[in-house]
């Protein structure tokens, strides 16, 4: 029942944000003309980096990530994911994006393997109320990589949001990140069909370049071709970490991630960084 209830709940927030993305483009087109003339004095055109580096174990360093038990994973090396962005916005609040995704393996022999390209269409203030804002976008994934084509997968659909609240002056924001991926397999398919995912944050301001950061999150996820209401649990974690803008538009964020689901300890702790490049 739980199962159902976690599914139809993404369910829902996921078709109304992507109703409110629509109502939001219709009220943008329906703009008075001098807004679209102030809009026409913003950057159309955007470009932007980001890697998230999934690191060794603070225990036992090695060329593998570890599991939550704190055992090294041979099927989980060392990567870097990456995301190159080339961004068109029609308006100050909302872009439309090409996202080129591709993954470095720094070991055992340095490989660079491509993966599933996407469009996404944004809106940075779907919702906005004060200091409360919602950030929401659809994205559509194309399956031209070697392992999506191996799996029969025909096309992937996700909505994704971020919900934020900045407290009052206390150089503290709080925020909220979900999102609900639907993969499309052709009748020889085999993986995921259904992706959720969960997380909450918190981002305390120490000076004008340096933040502690702290985000919990957690997944699930529903194999193709098994009963509609069994979901498996991708696990759950912590990340404390250090957000750092070395230089503007360039911000670094290395992190710890323990895994809450186990028994936390040095050898299921692992390190990890994020990096966020503002191109132009």
């Amino acid at each position: 029942m739980t199962q159902k209830v976690t599914i139809s709940l993404f369910f829902t927030y996921s078709v109304l944000s992507s109703f409110l993305l629509a109502m939001a483009a219709h009220a943008e087109e329906e703009a008075p003309a001098s807004e679209i003339e102030a809009s026409t004095l913003q950057p159309r055109w955007s470009a932007d980096y980001f890697a998230i580096f999934y690191g060794p174990s603070l225990g036992s360093p090695s060329s593998l990530q570890p599991t939550s038990s704190g055992e090294l994973d041979p099927s989980r090396p060392l990567v870097v994911k990456n995301y190159l962005t080339l961004g068109y916005s029609p308006t100050p609040e909302m872009a439309i994006s090409a996202v080129t995704y591709w993954q470095w393996r720094p070991v055992n022999g340095h490989d660079i393997m491509m993966k599933d390209p996407y469009l996404a269409i944004s809106h940075n203030k779907l919702l906005n109320s004060g200091p409360l804002n919602l950030y929401a976008d659809l994205r559509i994934h194309f399956p031209v990589s070697s392992p999506s084509r191996e799996a029969n997968l025909l096309t992937s659909l996700q909505s994704f949001q971020m919900l934020t609240y900045p407290v009052g002056s206390s150089h503290l924001t709080l925020g909220a990140f979900s999102s609900i991926r639907y993969n499309l397999y052709g009748p020889l398919g085999f993986g995921n069909d259904l992706e959720l995912y969960f997380g909450r944050n918190l981002n305390y301001q120490i000076s004008s370049t340096l933040a502690f950061t702290l985000l919990y999150e957690m997944g699930a996820s529903h194999i193709f071709g098994a009963p509609p209401s069994q979901l498996y649990s991708d696990g759950t974690d912590l990340e404390p970490g250090i957000s750092w803008v070395i230089a503007p538009g360039l911000v670094i964020n290395p992190y710890l991630n323990l895994f809450t689901g186990d028994r936390v300890n040095f050898h299921s702790t692992a390190f990890g960084m994020t990096l966020s490049w503002d191109l132009f």
